[in-house]
């Protein structure tokens, strides 16, 4: 059996990101789709808008990225293919 993979789906909001990972989940087995957006919005009191960028943005945005990293390391390690959409 072939080593589970971590996709990268990236693209500008609105591309589509999320349709082509859906599609992707559709052609495993075993399959999760994590959207780092999602992620972000965990953060309940002091979430940092992209809108108006700034050191905290990017801190909570690479905190995110990390999350999902981690997210999907553990689902591949437990023989999910994993599709992780970000910008």
């Amino acid at each position: 059996m072939a080593r589970p993979a971590i996709w990268l789906i990236s693209g500008a909001p609105g591309a589509g990101k999320s349709t082509v990972s859906d599609a992707l989940c559709r052609r495993f087995r075993l399959a999760v789709h994590i959207p780092v957006d999602d992620i972000r919005d965990w953060v309940r009191s002091g979430f940092a808008s992209p809108v108006e960028w700034t050191n905290e943005t990017g801190r909570q945005f690479a905190l995110a990225r990390r999350g999902a990293a981690r997210i999907a390391t553990d689902y591949a390690d437990a023989g999910f293919d994993v599709m992780v959409d970000d910008v």
